[in-house]
């Protein structure tokens, strides 16, 4: 199941959809589906709910082509910030996918000007807000990523594109490990801490002036004890010594020593 991903970003009329289909027409020893999220724009469905839509045809196309050879998968769409590109990339980490991307990174004023020659053209408010929101793909975190220089003139390397995806799929992307359950503290330290706890309790009730003190003083310590070992139970870590157990009650709390 060699399948890789590769996720074309960058604004309206920089060359993406142009590439697409250059790359499907001159390279023959791999099959290559090119996924353009405009074909699927639909009126009236919200843009979180298309963005989960097409994360899901991702998924339904992986699925369907775990079989196949090869197979190259290109996801193509503005995905001007970080945290849509990283949608994308974890489904090729859970997927164990070949994975990476190309920004076809352009000026404002070169993407307008393209825009007025196409035949759908986008309002220029739209490309220029396009323009302003993206988050630079180059600083994605662990992420190969491809610059294109469309305003010089730059296009993909045809042989140079496919070393990059044998590459990948060589190197394909590792799942992410599964977050670990931490121990609790065990139930030898709670005692040990509950002991120490009792002590100091009980020397700040003897040193209480007078025995209204000394009653309200041992219930809200006591009661202070009960909350922290309530705490402790779900914890994963402990204080390091007496003392700062003994903090824990409140700060008149002294370094008198327990036995």
């Amino acid at each position: 199941m060699p399948i890789c991903l590769c996720l074309f970003s960058g604004i309206p009329a920089s060359g993406k959809t142009t590439t697409a289909r250059r790359i499907i027409s001159l390279m023959r020893d791999i099959s290559v589906t090119h996924l353009n999220y405009d074909d699927f724009v639909q009126a009236g469905i919200c843009y979180r709910d298309f963005r989960k839509m097409m994360l899901q045809k991702i998924e339904e196309f992986v699925e369907e082509h775990k079989s196949q050879e090869t197979v190259l998968l290109i996801v193509d769409d503005n995905m001007i910030l970080r945290s849509m590109r990283k949608e994308v990339h974890n489904i090729a980490k859970v997927q164990r996918l070949g994975y990476f991307q190309i920004w076809f990174k352009t000026s404002l004023a070169k993407a307008q000007e393209r825009n007025r020659l196409r035949e759908n053209s986008l309002p220029e408010t739209t490309v220029s807000n396009l323009f302003n929101g993206m988050e630079d793909p180059s600083r994605d975190i662990n992420v190969d990523t491809i610059i294109i220089a469309v305003d010089d003139g730059q296009q993909i390397d045809i042989n140079g594109f496919r070393e990059k995806v044998l590459q990948h799929l060589e190197n394909r992307e590792i799942p992410p490990e599964p977050p670990r359950q931490k121990e609790k503290v065990s139930q030898s330290d709670l005692h040990k801490i509950d002991l120490i706890l009792r002590h100091e309790i009980s020397r700040r009730v003897q040193e209480a002036p007078d025995a209204i003190n000394m009653r309200t003083l041992s219930e809200a310590l006591n009661n202070r004890r009960k909350n922290l070992l309530k705490i402790f139970r779900e914890s994963s870590q402990i204080p390091e010594s007496i003392d700062e157990v003994r903090s824990l009650l409140g700060n008149s709390c002294t370094n008198s020593s327990v036995e």
